[in-house]
């Protein structure tokens, strides 16, 4: 396994935890609703929720797996 696979696989372990630790959040506040007078919790709201994680979680995925450009890499051309 090359150093690439090593970033990709610790990339991808944070987006997991990521996505895991917000969906748990998002549970824990439509729990802490059903406490509060005139509030409720709702298993729909909850599944906005999930959704909304895994959208962004998709588009950073996509994005951080985007082409580099290999032009701003490389040292600035000087002419005579």
């Amino acid at each position: 396994m090359g150093w690439g696979a090593t970033v990709w696989i610790v990339i991808t372990i944070a987006f997991v935890a990521a996505a895991a630790i917000s969906i748990l959040y998002a549970a824990s506040d439509e729990f802490h609703q059903s406490f509060i007078p005139g509030r409720d919790s709702s298993a729909f709201d909850l599944a906005i929720d999930a959704l909304g994680v895994a959208v962004a979680v998709a588009v950073l995925s996509r994005w951080s797996r985007r082409p580099r450009d290999a032009s701003r890499n490389q040292a600035p051309v000087t002419r005579p």
